[in-house]
């Protein structure tokens, strides 16, 4: 560790590392706490000397400034920790401290704090959701699918995700936080995300298997294929994906003449989806599509966290007792594309009532209970639609 705190404000190097100050920056936590690397660092700060002859006052002077440029860099991009770690007093007082011994490095510091004390304000007041009053929505979900536009559907959802998406934090994608009890407390925004696909899901399969006509059925499964395709118009990769692990469901795919209704173009659509966000050769050629993407893009998670997973899983955390850096350097690489989407976001109007229904939406949990209903509109054995209602 205090190699790294070294090399990160090594004076013998004329030129700023941003690429190593980033990626310890956002990785750190897999291995010390904040509170920790402040003191750290403020050691580093106190006594600069790291050579067995004492430095030259300018050689100690340098390395100050990189502490202090360390910490400026830390401020901008992970504010969070300064606020969430009870730090800022500590800042405050090192920017006192350095006013009080006119240094002229302190400015750079106190004006990020200062702009990110504004920004903080700024987040609290709602991102980019506008709203439009609308007629109180009523009647069931088949209904309400069926009457709304596909696309005033998919921007909805979009905005409802996207929301969660935005507020994801690097450090909630260390340490696998996200599956791992003692640290899911961290990682709220992605469990949320990951909570809001499954329920999207059972929500599809529920709708679908509420209609107790076949006609209706159909109709509903080639609404919610538009839907589909509309949210793949928007990128919005991890809805698409979990509406297509809802058309998938085994209580869904089975419904052979539900699907023999849908109109062959809705049905190649439907295809076409499939292909884009397949998971053969570990996406391939959803990766290639997310590469060349025009932002907003809402990605599909589920990808990020199965690469953090291998990373995790496939690489020490010490080799002969030291830090593996070279592992928060993989780590670094997917936070960063995780983190570059949340840069552009998406700013559309929507009706406040669908945006409230879909917030709440009502689902049937239970496997079996889907599974039953399944079987109910379309028994084993049917050889003709004509025997259903």
């Amino acid at each position: 560790l205090n190699q790294l705190i070294l090399r990160l404000t090594n004076s013998r190097l004329r030129d700023v590392n941003t690429e190593f100050i980033t990626t310890f920056i956002l990785t750190f936590q897999s291995f010390i706490s904040p509170e920790l690397l402040f003191v750290k660092l403020m050691e580093r700060y106190r006594a600069p000397g790291d050579l067995e002859v004492q430095p030259s006052a300018q050689t100690m002077r340098d390395i100050q400034v990189r502490v202090v440029h360390v910490i400026q860099q830390w401020l901008d991009l992970r504010f969070e920790d300064f606020t969430k770690y009870d730090l800022l007093d500590t800042v405050q007082a090192l920017i006192m401290l350095l006013k009080n011994n006119e240094c002229s490095f302190v400015a750079p510091l106190e004006e990020s704090l200062t702009r990110k004390l504004r920004e903080e304000e700024a987040k609290k007041k709602p991102i980019g959701l506008g709203l439009a009053k609308a007629a109180t929505i009523r009647g069931n979900a088949s209904k309400i699918l069926l009457e709304s536009d596909e696309g005033e559907l998919a921007r909805t959802l979009t905005m409802i995700e996207y929301d969660v998406y935005r507020k994801i934090q690097p450090y909630e994608l260390l340490n696998q936080a996200w599956a791992k009890d003692k640290f899911k407390y961290r990682a709220k925004n992605v469990l949320a995300l990951i909570h809001r696909f499954n329920v999207v899901s059972m929500w599809i399969a529920s709708v679908i298997l509420s209609c107790e006509r076949l006609k209706e059925r159909t109709k509903v499964l080639s609404k919610i294929i538009k839907v589909a395709s509309a949210l793949d118009g928007l990128n919005n990769f991890n809805t698409l994906l979990s509406i297509i692990a809802g058309i998938n469901h085994c209580s869904i795919s089975r419904l052979k003449f539900t699907f023999e209704g849908i109109s062959s173009k809705v049905l190649e659509e439907f295809r076409r989806l499939e292909q884009r966000l397949s998971s053969q050769g570990a996406y391939k050629v959803y990766r290639e599509i997310v590469r060349t993407c025009a932002p907003p893009v809402l990605p599909y998670l589920g990808v990020y966290l199965t690469d953090l997973t291998f990373i995790e899983e496939g690489n020490p955390d010490f080799i002969q007792g030291l830090i593996n850096f070279k592992k928060p350097e993989l780590i670094y690489k997917v936070i960063k594309e995780i983190i570059s989407f949340q840069e552009v976001q998406y700013n559309f109007t929507v009706s406040e009532e669908l945006l409230k229904y879909f917030q709440e939406l009502r689902y049937e949990e239970n496997e079996e209970v889907l599974y039953k209903m399944s079987l109910e509109r379309e028994p084993r054995g049917v050889e003709s639609k004509k025997s259903l209602k």
